[in-house]
């Protein structure tokens, strides 16, 4: 489920965004302008469904994606296949996602586990 975002552009070229449902949001950020085609566009995660608590020897579903809205404001699917996003940052010409493998406190998981994920950018073309 994708969290509902009002757009609405103004005389001063800002973007105002309201977010009217956030109930699976983890991290956003813009891209720096050099990022590609996708220059200044909000990159936001979406965790996915909720699952709490979870046992250890349950599986996690990698139900987690990386999502942009384009410059329409339509949300675009970037990448997908990950637990639980949580932190976006963009590090030069790259992106970088925190992807928990777990809900240590609700889920109560003992081991730690996650993975750092780096997005790069096609160059402009």
């Amino acid at each position: 489920m994708l969290p509902a975002f009002t757009f609405r552009a103004r005389k001063n070229r800002r973007l105002a965004l309201w977010a009217v449902l956030l109930p699976c949001l983890g991290g956003m950020a813009f891209a720096p302008k050099d990022f590609g085609s996708y220059g200044g566009q909000l990159f936001f995660s979406d965790l996915g469904e909720d699952e709490a608590p979870v046992p250890m020897t349950q599986t996690l579903k990698a139900d987690g994606t990386i999502l942009r809205f384009s410059r329409g404001g339509v949300p675009k699917l970037v990448a997908a296949g990950f637990v639980n996003p949580e932190g976006l940052r963009f590090i030069g010409n790259k992106l970088w996602v925190s992807d928990a493998n777990g809900d240590f406190l609700a889920g109560r998981r003992e081991l730690p586990d996650g993975f750092i994920v780096e997005i790069s950018a096609s160059p402009k073309q």
